[in-house]
């Protein structure tokens, strides 16, 4: 993970705002004892003891943090002795621009980065990622300070998940909700996706905007499913090539590879090499046998003429049977017929290292 954020207690993660991190902060004195790669300092904020403790590696020039000035791995702040937020920052970050500069602070959200927030299930967090495959998990459960009605999470760019406790039965899945955008302003809103625990005191109800998966106890469930998507691509090379619905082992796979860089066109010639494959269309079938079966398993149809003349001139071009089924499976005639099969997301058993 490029960049971590923990909360422990009363609303930890805010990020989507210009008062996250230790703006302001900077005429706090050091506590005795700091040295160059460990910082902390005391204070006390509107009547509530408070630290903050820095790790890095650091130039200290005087007795505030106005006088520290270097890289650091984290940094934690605690509550009345207790933990209260932590960040960590596996390339390191400039601990003079974070503390004074939102807009940085934001620029260290670019890569594979993990949200975990309050424990606390009276409390919400709301955290906004940028570029990168972004992991939240949220405990919050009915009202928070400003951010009423659960957890909010805002995936940005990438492949973005947000966890879950319990099985997916448990849970209500509410899509193309309307949800608050504070990254714009208070008023502001966006189209997203509502999350809500059947079960009391556990995971309440998170606010989703571009998060593309969910991760339940028992399943994972896409709902990156349109044209170029990889959830989507995957389950319709799988039904195109074998026609039929995906077992969801199979099918975590298959994700798993395109989102880790493999190309339709590769996944198709994997199905290609499959011995299922083999037996639907033959161990050396023709040109014109192997489009007639793509045309009765992927489109379930004849062949029209023009259609059927087009494909076989474009394997005798030198076009691979593997584009030809990736074509197959991405047309728009396919993706009709399979979008009310997975409109509801995509069930799948993950495979390998989310981000």
């Amino acid at each position: 993970m490029a960049f971590t954020e923990t909360g422990y207690q009363n609303y930890e993660i805010y990020n989507v705002t210009n008062d996250a991190g230790p703006a302001q902060l900077n005429q706090v004195p050091l506590d005795p004892g700091s040295t160059s790669t460990h910082v902390v300092a005391s204070f006390v904020e509107n009547g509530t003891p408070r630290t903050l403790e820095l790790q890095g590696n650091f130039n200290i020039t005087g007795g505030t943090l106005a006088d520290v000035h270097g890289t650091m791995t984290s940094i934690s702040s605690t509550q009345n002795g207790a933990p209260f937020w932590a960040d960590t920052f596996s390339n390191g970050a400039d601990f003079q621009a974070y503390a004074t500069d939102y807009n940085y602070s934001l620029s260290l959200l670019g890569g594979n980065d993990k949200f975990t927030g309050s424990a606390n299930q009276a409390i919400n967090d709301a955290a906004q990622a940028l570029d990168g495959n972004d992991l939240f998990t949220g405990y919050g459960d009915e009202n928070g300070y400003w951010y009423s009605g659960g957890d909010h999470f805002y995936g940005g760019n990438g492949i973005d998940m947000s966890v879950y406790q319990g099985t997916f039965n448990q849970y209500n899945v509410q899509q193309n909700a309307t949800i608050q955008d504070a990254r714009t302003d208070y008023t502001s809103s966006n189209t997203g996706k509502v999350v809500t625990d059947f079960v009391a005191n556990r995971d309440g109800i998170d606010k989703l905007v571009d998060v593309e998966r969910l991760s339940f106890s028992d399943t994972n469930v896409a709902y990156d499913i349109g044209k170029g998507q990889n959830a989507g691509e995957a389950y319709r090379i799988y039904k195109a090539a074998f026609d039929r619905a995906p077992d969801a082992d199979g099918l975590g796979f298959w994700i798993n590879a395109l989102d880790n860089g493999a190309s339709l066109t590769g996944v198709a010639q994997g199905f290609i090499n499959s011995v299922e494959f083999t037996n639907m269309y033959g161990s050396n079938p023709t040109n014109q046998q192997f489009v007639t079966e793509l045309y009765n398993h992927v489109l379930h149809r004849a062949p029209e003429g023009e259609g059927y003349q087009f494909w076989l001139n474009s394997l005798s071009s030198g076009v691979s049977r593997a584009q030809v089924l990736a074509d197959f499976s991405e047309s728009t005639e396919n993706i009709n017929q399979t979008d009310p099969l997975i409109a509801n997301g995509i069930q799948n058993q993950p495979y390998g290292d989310f981000g």
